[in-house]
């Protein structure tokens, strides 16, 4: 599979953002190929909620665009508060409210962090 050409992120908080950056930058990519969404001025549950409810939205401009030019969407989000679980059946329901399925996703790798831990997650 060839890299992408860009990648959308969609973070809880600027130090997630952080983080994707200097990994994305470990792999080579460079500024104009990463894709950061704007951070809301609210902080803990209120930002877990605002990726949740940005997620369909963000995921539908993730298949459209990479029907056309190779791309990623990088989602994350604490599993603090809920278990990785939790967040991503969080995840799949906001999909499906958004009339997606999660099965129409073009790939499915991501890695997460909880406490302290690094675990498997998802990403669509």
């Amino acid at each position: 599979m060839s890299k992408p050409s860009l990648v959308i992120v969609l973070a809880e908080d600027v130090c997630h953002q952080r983080f994707i950056r200097h990994c994305l930058k470990q792999q080579n990519y460079e500024r104009h190929q990463m894709s950061f969404e704007p951070i809301p001025g609210s902080r803990g549950g209120d930002a877990v909620k605002w990726v949740i409810e940005r997620y369909a939205k963000e995921v539908q401009a993730f298949r459209t665009r990479s029907a056309r030019a190779g791309t990623a969407l990088i989602v994350a989000i604490d599993a603090d508060t809920e278990t990785v679980e939790h967040r991503t059946r969080h995840l799949a329901r906001a999909l499906a409210e958004g009339a997606w399925d999660i099965g129409q996703a073009t790939s499915a790798s991501s890695i997460s962090f909880q406490n302290g831990t690094l675990k498997r997650g998802f990403c669509v």
